[in-house]
């Protein structure tokens, strides 16, 4: 809708002499604005992003819509000690004998996903040293990424 009345008022544009230098570099400063509005709504239509989870360890979902119409590529899960997502970190997942540290999507199809939690811990970020807060057996926030 902003595009047509962009285009709407780019049309009825006159370049008189009064025509001023402000006002042609405020249409443009919109043009850029809705090409970024654009290519941020390409995007929204290329991956899916769930909301932010709350989760606990060993869980498992029921299914989720994720409406992309096609199986996603890729996946990526990312983990929060806050409900909001703030300061989250890249996940991974581990599983050893004594159980699994993480988050694993199985059961992924053309327009839904579930999700399994780690019987030892929900987050695993091997590696990382950032964040030792998001280990332990405590409930923790995700937010599940897929691509087309």
């Amino acid at each position: 809708m902003k595009i047509l009345i962009t285009l709407i008022l780019i049309s009825q544009l006159t370049f008189a002499n009064d025509t001023k230098l402000e006002d042609i570099s405020g249409l443009v400063n919109q043009v850029k604005k809705l090409q970024k509005e654009l290519a941020e709504f390409k995007e929204s239509q290329r991956c899916y992003k769930s909301e932010w989870i709350a989760v606990k360890n060993n869980q498992t979902s029921n299914p989720i819509n994720h409406k992309l119409g096609i199986r996603p590529s890729k996946a990526f899960i990312w983990a929060s000690i806050n409900k909001n997502g703030e300061n989250a970190q890249l996940m991974d997942g581990i599983y050893s004998v004594d159980g699994g540290y993480g988050v694993w999507i199985f059961d992924m199809n053309l327009t839904s996903y579930k999700y399994t939690t780690g019987v030892k811990a929900v987050t695993s970020i091997y590696g990382a040293t950032s964040s030792p807060s998001l280990y332990g057996n405590k409930q923790r926030y995700i937010q599940i990424v897929l691509c087309k």
